[in-house]
């Protein structure tokens, strides 16, 4: 085990080294875009911002493109027979049966959507990721260039082209093709990452170090880039420094069994052999730990998973194209793929979910965010969404439900306190209630849109002057805003 270790902060490359580039893992999604101005969607509770309202507008832009568009008015045959190779597979079939036929309609789709947006680079990309997946390595670059001289601006070809690259050795190529991901979007995170790696790998450590000191300016909880500057400092001798950086790595990700190996040796630079010896015992554990998880993350049941979350993927994806393009109806019927072909992913639900509230058709999206629930009973945003759209089809009671349990997962968030109490405000109930939620949320967010809640429960309560000082701070907070001042006039005046 070692000896192993020793290759790794050597100048030749190592094993481990060469199984990072060859697991072939997908770009963040921060690397799939054409720039820092494309966005994705998170699901998730943010540092002050909760999926709420701005899913509409996410993904609006992605599934409805242009909404007036009259393509799918009608289907053809042609198009119906081929949304049928996407149907739901049998599930008597056996793991490697399944595999088969599923990575068979990958291609089929894949194939499509060229057929249907050839002068899309997005689409030549989706395909060259498929042949990755498939293996086919060299088709995937071809499939990349096409991409990127129809769409020169999407950096996660260059980052795939980069990869792919690095595990044939031609680090210097692959540099090359990461930097010019950088050159379209410097701020993107994980391009620094894997550009010092390949440094680390052919001897470079000082250029090395400095492109992992940018990777942890832009993300830095990332444990691995704290880890492989770790690497660099240890060649370089800058022992102490080192030690930092493994520390930090542990500390982001307990289980990081790479940074014990190399906490372990930066231990016994520096003559502390107790801990060297404790981080080596640890990391030996951890080592163990995972082979056994890759062992068994081999089985048929876990690359049926893998290959079903890759269909899904490819779907929703595909989706996207054709909804950006106005051909709503099919971006629907992938969608619905996705979900048949996954049931137990989340992900898909969710997309089909958003879709739906796009355009327009609040039930349904309140039945796929009801599925995301029981899939993911913990999820605070699914729960306030869910509360939305019950307002919106003015369901109180399921809505007050859901606002409550957003509450009790996520305490320390606003949008859960406001959006109870604008409950309550319109309805006119529990006004007291309605004035402490409102309360709450500009204790914890005190913005605009929490100012003027607080300021139509205290007008409700026939409190007038804390209804004007908010409703003051609510226009402070956002000149101009119609609806804050015509409430502020509304309280002045006495109505």
């Amino acid at each position: 085990m070692s000896k192993r270790r020793t290759t790794i902060v050597g100048k030749s490359r190592s094993p481990a080294r060469s199984r990072r580039f060859a697991r072939g893992a997908r770009p963040s999604r921060a690397l799939q875009t054409g720039g820092s101005g494309h966005k994705r969607l998170k699901w998730a509770v943010g540092s002050g911002a909760i999926l709420g309202a701005a899913l509409v507008v996410a993904m609006a832009a992605v599934y409805i493109g242009q909404r007036n568009s009259q393509q799918e008015q009608t289907r053809s045959p042609a198009d119906l027979r081929e949304s049928r190779t996407g149907a739901p597979v049998d599930r008597a079939l056996s793991p490697e049966q399944e595999i088969a036929l599923l990575k068979t309609r990958e291609m089929e789709l894949a194939e499509r959507v060229l057929r249907d947006l050839p002068s899309s680079g997005h689409a030549y990309i989706l395909m060259g990721d498929l042949q990755r997946r498939l293996g086919r390595s060299a088709k995937a670059v071809e499939f990349w260039q096409k991409g990127l001289e129809l769409s020169p601006r999407r950096i996660d070809a260059y980052h795939s082209l980069g990869t792919v690259a690095a595990e044939k050795g031609e680090f210097d190529q692959a540099i090359t093709f990461w930097r010019k991901g950088l050159e379209i979007d410097p701020q993107t995170p994980g391009l620094h990452k894997v550009i010092g790696r390949a440094l680390i790998d052919v001897g470079r450590y000082d250029e090395a170090a400095k492109e992992l000191q940018e990777e942890i300016r832009l993300a830095p909880q990332s444990a691995e880039s704290h880890c492989l500057l770790g690497d660099a400092l240890l060649q370089q001798q800058d022992y102490e420094r080192a030690k930092a950086c493994y520390e930090k790595a542990i500390a982001l990700q307990p289980k990081y069994a790479s940074a014990y190996y190399g906490l372990s040796m930066t231990c016994a630079k520096l003559g502390q052999l107790d801990r060297s010896a404790e981080c080596r015992t640890t990391f030996t554990q951890l080592r163990a730990g995972i082979m056994e998880d890759r062992g068994y993350g081999h089985s048929p049941a876990n690359d049926l998973a893998r290959t079903r979350q890759s269909m899904a993927g490819l779907s929703m994806e595909a989706a996207g194209l054709y909804g950006a393009t106005g051909r709503t109806a099919t971006a629907e019927e992938l969608l619905k793929q996705a979900t048949a072909v996954d049931p137990s992913n989340a992900a898909p639900i969710k997309k089909l979910a958003a879709f739906y509230h796009a355009t327009g058709r609040i039930p349904d999206a309140l039945v796929q965010c009801e599925r995301i629930g029981r899939l993911e009973p913990n999820d605070p945003a699914c729960h306030l969404l869910i509360g939305t759209l019950a307002l919106q089809l003015r369901q109180a009671d399921r809505a007050e439900a859901a606002f409550r349990r957003f509450i009790a997962l996520a305490p320390n968030e606003a949008a859960g306190y406001r959006e109870l109490a604008r409950l309550y405000i319109n309805t006119g109930q529990r006004l007291a209630e309605a004035r402490t939620l409102a309360g709450k949320a500009v204790e914890l967010e005190p913005v605009a849109d929490n100012y003027f809640v607080l300021g139509q429960a205290c007008q409700r309560a026939n409190d007038k002057q804390a209804a004007l000082a908010a409703l003051q701070k609510a226009l402070e907070l956002a000149p101009g805003n119609r609806e804050y001042q015509q409430m502020y006039d509304l309280t002045r005046n006495g109505r």
